[in-house]
């Protein structure tokens, strides 16, 4: 597994592996409208994320598998938390596909 840099290259993908794992996603990703489409929900993070990350705000990336291309998830390092305790967030999903393989592990 190789980690790339969550952009909108990866747009496609990441929705693909975003609705397979629905609703468990949501947990990652709770500002996920379920009565908008996905796709540009997506696209949109995407942008911001690309946006946010040259100011150095939060870092996310996508995790790939190299010898095919596939998306197994996302994780982000960022400074969007829910917490009064904490200053840095850690996040990440894996996609329903992909689970129990140790990827979230290897990612961090």
């Amino acid at each position: 597994m190789v980690l790339r840099p969550a952009t909108s290259e990866f747009h496609l993908n990441l929705v693909e592996a975003f609705e397979e794992t629905w609703p468990e996603v949501s947990r990652a990703m709770p500002w996920i409208n379920p009565d908008l489409p996905f796709d540009t929900q997506i696209e949109d993070f995407l942008v911001e994320t690309e946006r946010m990350g040259r100011a150095g705000l939060l870092h996310h990336w996508v995790m790939v598998r190299p010898w095919d291309g596939a998306l197994l998830g996302l994780i982000g390092f960022d400074r969007v938390t829910r917490s009064d305790k904490a200053v840095w967030n850690l996040g990440y999903w894996v996609r329903s596909s992909e689970q129990q393989h140790g990827f979230a592990r290897r990612a961090i």
